[in-house]
């Protein structure tokens, strides 16, 4: 169990490298443009939303072998918790309606 955490630890800290993330978020925002009506339906969207939590509840919890002290450190950090609101606020599904009959429209 302890290596199935250290690879997806690993898997996380590759992406996240600049050169790579940089990449990655401009296909990923063409395709979430491209593919929009896709996205905001209800289904794919609550799997998202899931998805998100459980990538939370794994970035915030120690697991065997792996530690993620760091990252909750950076989190509480007074100039960080208006972007965790945020965050927290976008996840909550405010707004979601408009998004979506903005794409539909």
């Amino acid at each position: 169990m302890e290596t199935l955490f250290r690879l997806i630890d690993g898997l996380f800290n590759f992406l996240t490298q600049p050169h790579w993330l940089f990449g990655l978020s401009i296909v990923l925002l063409v395709l979430l443009l491209k593919f929009a009506r896709v996205w905001t339906q209800p289904k794919v969207a609550g799997l998202l939303g899931m998805f998100l939590v459980l990538l939370g509840i794994y970035a915030w919890r120690d697991w065997p072998g792996v530690s993620h002290h760091q990252f909750r450190e950076s989190l509480s950090k007074p100039d960080n918790i208006p972007i965790v609101i945020i965050l927290a606020q976008n996840q909550e599904g405010t707004g979601q309606h408009d998004e979506r009959e903005a794409v539909v429209a």
